[in-house]
């Protein structure tokens, strides 16, 4: 059963159209639950959806996130997103950033190495017809 939640608040700014999904196991639900919070407060013209990775292949499709946030690889749609940034909740844990093909490994990465992400990512959809590579 997936978790949803929407970025904005009936009384917030208008949506721009694009979607951030965010996918963590049960485990990870605070973490998770803080990511999207964080992409909420501080990106709130973004959309943002939860739910368990599981679920993610049926998600990707339907809504056409221009960047994933999840703490697995993306072995649904290889090579068919625009941005995947796979974060691991260990402490000694690393990020895997891919956008547009292009791979970053981060150790541990900060909350401002996750808003650089969000924000190449929309640059990237405004920019770009074709999206893919990750």
């Amino acid at each position: 059963m997936p978790i949803v939640e929407k970025s904005r608040r009936p009384d917030g700014p208008a949506r721009s159209g694009m979607c951030v999904l965010v996918a963590f196991e049960d485990e990870y639900g605070l973490y998770r639950e803080a990511v999207m919070r964080i992409v909420r407060n501080l990106r709130p013209h973004l959309e943002v959806r939860v739910f368990k990775p599981d679920v993610l292949g049926a998600a990707i499709p339907r809504l056409d996130p221009i960047l994933v946030i999840c703490n697995r690889p993306n072995t649904i749609s290889p090579n068919g997103r625009p941005a995947w940034f796979e974060l691991r909740p260990e402490p000694e844990g690393f990020g895997l950033l891919c956008i547009d093909g292009e791979y970053s490994q981060i150790p541990n990465p900060a909350l401002d190495e996750l808003l650089l992400a969000i924000d190449e990512a929309q640059e990237l959809a405004r920019a770009k017809e074709e999206l893919g590579g990750c």
